[in-house]
């Protein structure tokens, strides 16, 4: 399972934006705040039929995810396509600011 070394979480409940736009805010927002674009994004399992990708981007459906919640940030590694988010105990910290 592929693993954040940083990650965002991302909250937006817009319904007039697709979730493409919801992936780019959020990955905005993460390359604001450490400087480096995205290539993974986790979303709830329902948002998305299968994986898909965006401007580098890897979108997942997660099982562990809320709606409407977009954890973003900077796989480590690879391996197999993730089923699930990282749970809280396999992220790496995030930093402040």
């Amino acid at each position: 399972m592929a693993l954040l070394d940083f990650g965002l979480l991302w909250y937006d409940n817009d319904r007039n934006c697709p979730l493409t736009g919801k992936v780019e805010r959020a990955a905005r927002r993460y390359q604001a705040k450490f400087g480096r674009w995205p290539n993974l994004c986790y979303v709830a399992q329902d948002c998305v039929g299968e994986e898909t990708e965006w401007q580098g981007v890897r979108i997942v459906g997660a099982l562990n995810v809320l709606p409407n919640h977009f954890w973003v940030g900077v796989a480590r590694g690879g391996g197999p396509e993730p089923q699930a988010a990282p749970r809280a105990h396999e992220r790496a910290p995030v930093g402040k600011g």
